[in-house]
């Protein structure tokens, strides 16, 4: 079964257990999700301008929980959590899936196009799945240049081909506890664009 979210003007995809082996051949891995390589990952919360929130990401094997308590005193109210990837030509491919569950909170899915700590970064919000653990499929074009909490209206728009950085963040405006557990972080391919991208590969090599 594939369930289909609302959030804003950005309709994401929650494709059910069942569906996921037919997916596998249209993903790419974008992050391996390693106890050994948690030391990649920065956590950034309200703190760099006064507030209380608190966070940390733990692994377990291959599963990494992205956690903590979010405060809005002080003027804060979120938390986040990133990782640097280098540069990272996703071009080919059509968006992010991720395999998550997070109680039904809302998160941003956060993306960079340079290894800088602060500027402009690229959100695109989802609904993480309650329960069990589900893909939700976040298109590149749900994304939407931010800075600080606002949009960027004459920045560039997302490009996929120059990927630094990946990320979560909730700044959801409730206060209060929230873990996102997290399976997979890969790229994804649309069944149309996979069929274009098997003829290209064919004339390719023609």
């Amino acid at each position: 079964m594939i369930r289909f979210v609302a959030l804003g003007a950005v309709l994401l995809q929650v494709v059910s257990a069942p569906l996921a082996a037919q997916e596998e051949s249209r993903m790419h891995t974008v992050v391996e999700l390693d106890e050994k390589t948690a030391d990649r990952w920065r956590i950034v919360n309200d703190g760099v301008m006064g507030g209380l929130s608190r966070s940390r990401i733990v692994f377990d094997g291959s599963v990494a929980t992205f956690e903590g308590e979010v405060s809005l005193e002080n003027r804060g109210g979120f938390a986040s959590v990133r990782t640097s990837l280098g540069r990272t030509d996703l071009s080919d491919w059509n968006g992010i899936a991720l395999r998550v569950e997070g109680g039904g909170a809302t998160f941003q899915l956060r993306l960079r196009t340079d290894d800088e700590w602060d500027g402009v970064a690229y959100r695109a919000r989802f609904e993480a799945p309650v329960g069990d653990v589900q893909t939700v499929r976040v298109p590149f074009s749900a994304f939407e240049p931010a800075w600080r909490g606002r949009v960027v209206a004459d920045a560039a728009p997302l490009d996929p081909s120059r990927i630094e950085q990946i990320g979560f963040l909730i700044a959801d405006g409730h206060e209060g506890p929230f873990r996102l557990r997290v399976e997979g972080i890969d790229a994804y391919r649309d069944p149309d664009d996979e069929s274009r991208h098997r003829d290209r590969r064919a004339g390719t090599a023609r």
